[in-house]
């Protein structure tokens, strides 16, 4: 039988702290820190995390965790 080898994969992606921002993911985590505009965090089957948020920020996970540390305003 032929397996495929385990990978992980991560990508920082460094953006202007006033950009808003729109990350979705179907099976890895997403996390942000220190950004000021608005954002959309949205997940299937991961954990989220927001650090810092002082823009307007949504997020929802079907099977995660949502964690947010220092935030403006949320839903």
């Amino acid at each position: 039988g032929f397996e495929f080898p385990r990978v992980e994969v991560r990508l920082a992606i460094e953006v202007p702290e006033d950009l808003p921002v729109s990350l979705g993911s179907t099976s890895g985590d997403l996390e942000t820190e220190d950004l000021s505009g608005d954002q959309r965090l949205e997940n299937t089957s991961g954990d989220i995390t927001v650090r810092g948020a002082r823009g307007r920020l949504e997020a929802s996970t079907t099977s995660g965790d949502i964690s947010a540390i220092d935030i403006a305003r949320a839903r």
